[in-house]
């Protein structure tokens, strides 16, 4: 018949073990917080797509040099066209800025030369 051993096996202490899990604790905390910065840090697609539709406006505002409307939602993205003073007469000035959900994408500033003296974006 199969008898029980009196030994005594060697555990760690209740103090041992509440170390082990803060510094384990530690390391997970400090690995998802690395984690989150990379991924917020890296260059999403959404911004790419921002910043290439604000430069086809811009290309577009120069040739008409007007623009119809100071909102616009493409894709979920919305762009806000607005005016800029130059102090330069013959000069117009505009920004198109590129918002998602209240999160800013991008910002593009320019200036271009104006047909008429009289034209104002």
């Amino acid at each position: 018949m199969v008898g029980l051993k009196n030994s005594r096996l060697e555990s760690a202490t209740l103090i041992e073990v509440l170390i082990a899990m803060v510094i384990i604790v530690g390391v997970f905390a400090t690995a998802v917080a690395v984690f989150t910065n990379v991924l917020s840090s890296g260059v999403s697609s959404q911004k790419v797509k921002a910043v290439q539709q604000m430069q086809r406006m811009r290309i577009d505002l120069v040739k008409s040099g007007t623009f119809d409307k100071e909102l616009l939602n493409i894709d979920s993205i919305t762009y806000q066209i607005e005016p800029l003073e130059t102090g330069v007469d013959g000069v117009g000035a505009v920004r198109i800025k590129a918002d998602l959900k209240g999160r800013s994408l991008g910002e593009v500033r320019f200036q271009y030369i104006l047909k008429n003296q009289d034209e104002r974006p």
